[in-house]
């Protein structure tokens, strides 16, 4: 194969003028086709050279075209195997974890540990009582009011850091992948920065979520019982409305502010929307059970720090909350403490692999961030 060069018998230039790289071969003469910025040139090469680096050229094969400064405009190809794409992201989140560590304590332990001790010293003490008769509860709150100000105060918060945690993991994941790796406090301090975009985009496509499942409980309990006949309709809407604003967090944490985070996530979403749906699935799926992995490895920790836990047990009619937190806030916090850490590395993994997938959709990235322009990397495929 030679080095490009130009031809005046090419076909016609893509329409909207994407940087250098490998495309599909649009005379269908061959495979592939180079396409030097201007025009197509006469070099062409098979995938497999593509995928195996034996082309002259450096890249691989881009799936998308390249998007303007205020609409974004991709291929209807479909993805790769899913095998490359959750290789890539397991190895980008083991590879780059002393970078993504201190974001965990940086934005998740920071505020979880303090929230653990308050919802202790605000829950202690209180009694839940059930009447036998009428099964009715009557609560006994017992806690301190200032601890339990502090630990609704804590929710939130957590909430809002959750969504800055995760625009620094993915512009520290752009980043390496366009190879211009920046240490973890640049990306931390970018996301800080940009936080007025961040936070509303991103707390109004979770109010949407609560808003939705908090519609159909009012429904079921205080219109009429039938609507639970409405669950799967509703898992269905909740399941399309969240492929469809995956990209909203990762388009606030690299686009430019001319583009629209809710515009850019619905169009790069409906390319390919059944393999998108699934890989999005097993991205989610597998880091929920980051938690549930951490959560499982510290409780046997924490049983021994307490001492086997207290033998106190409830009756059927009197619930002491202390006898479900523990006789320790230290051991509670520390019980929380797994379960944050957890809850970050599923943070960083849903991140780094959402990030990896808006490479491959051609998402749009602003100029204060490494661009990595042209085709992706071989290492990660999308044919």
């Amino acid at each position: 194969m030679t080095e490009p060069t130009s031809s005046s018998s090419a076909p016609p230039p893509p329409p909207t003028d994407p940087p250098p790289g490998w495309y599909p071969d649009p005379a269908g003469d061959a495979s592939y086709r180079w396409w030097d910025g201007q025009v197509w040139t006469e070099s062409t090469a098979a995938e497999d050279a593509l995928r195996t680096g034996a082309a002259t050229a450096p890249g691989a094969v881009p799936s998308t075209v390249s998007v303007s400064t205020s609409t974004v405009s991709v291929s209807t190809s479909t993805f790769g195997p899913i095998g490359p794409w959750f290789a890539e992201s397991f190895r980008l989140t083991f590879s780059r974890f002393g970078h993504f560590l201190p974001m965990i304590l940086f934005f998740v332990l920071a505020i979880s540990i303090p929230t653990s001790f308050a919802v202790w010293y605000a829950l202690r003490d209180t009694v839940l009582t059930f009447d036998p008769n009428s099964a009715a509860p009557d609560l006994d709150y017992g806690g301190s009011q200032p601890w339990l100000i502090a630990a609704i105060i804590g929710f939130p918060v957590a909430t809002i850091l959750s969504f800055l945690a995760k625009a620094a993991v993915i512009r520290n994941t752009w980043a390496a992948k366009a190879e211009h790796p920046e240490p973890w406090s640049a990306s931390v301090s970018e996301a800080l920065r940009r936080a007025p975009r961040i936070i509303p985009v991103s707390l109004g496509r979770t109010l949407l979520y609560w808003g939705l499942n908090g519609l159909f409980v009012y429904a079921v309990f205080a219109v009429s019982p039938v609507f639970i006949l409405a669950f799967p309709f509703l898992v269905l809407a909740i399941l399309v409305i969240w492929v469809r604003l995956a990209f909203v967090g990762t388009v606030a944490a690299l686009a430019d502010r001319d583009q629209k985070p809710y515009r850019v996530s619905i169009s790069l979403s409906s390319v390919s929307q059944l393999p998108l749906t699934g890989r999005l699935l097993l991205l989610g799926f597998v880091s929920v059970n980051m938690i549930l992995a951490a959560g499982i490895l510290g409780a046997p920790f924490t049983a021994i720090v307490s001492g086997g836990g207290a033998a106190v047990q409830p009756s059927a009619e009197t619930l002491r909350l202390n006898d479900v937190l523990g006789p320790n806030p230290s051991v509670f916090a520390l019980g929380s403490l797994f379960n944050a850490l957890g809850l970050g590395i599923n943070y960083v993994l849903s991140a780094v692999g959402t990030t990896l997938l808006y490479r491959v959709l051609g998402g749009p990235v602003g100029a204060d961030q490494p661009s990595g322009d042209g085709p992706i990397d071989s290492a990660f495929p999308s044919a």
